[in-house]
């Protein structure tokens, strides 16, 4: 009697406990593809940045040698994706040399139900000064 409740307990706790690790470890990788995406998106945004830095310390204007109005693209580790768009900006508010820029990284994301894309995006106005 004590043998068959221990193997129907057994049955029970030991899928169980498969289970929550399995998760676990899920959802542990899934952190890690967020927390390397957030760092490439920033990474991205900040090149941007020192080049705009560096274009005007050097009284050039910036605008001629960062595009305008386009979108660059460059995959990383083979797994992620970099965007970075640029697009001009027609307002009365802001500098005519105004670009808004958008940095995105995306990645496909192992789950049960399938691949789930996922994706960071950072959004920076940036002009000429």
């Amino acid at each position: 009697m004590e043998i068959i409740l221990a193997v129907a307990l057994a049955g029970i706790f030991i899928p169980a406990i498969a289970m929550t690790l399995s998760l676990g470890l899920q959802s542990s990788s899934q952190g890690e593809n967020f927390t390397k995406a957030q760092a490439l998106a920033q990474e991205g945004m900040e090149k941007i940045y020192q080049r705009k830095s560096l274009i005007n310390g050097s009284n050039w204007d910036w605008t001629n040698n960062l595009p305008a109005e386009g979108t660059a693209e460059q995959t990383i580790s083979g797994k992620f994706t970099l965007k970075a768009k640029f697009e001009k900006i027609d307002s009365t508010i802001l500098y005519s040399k105004s670009r808004k820029i958008t940095v995105s990284v995306s990645w496909k994301e192992n789950s049960p139900s399938g691949n789930d894309n996922q994706n960071i995006t950072l959004v920076s106005y940036v002009s000429a000064h």
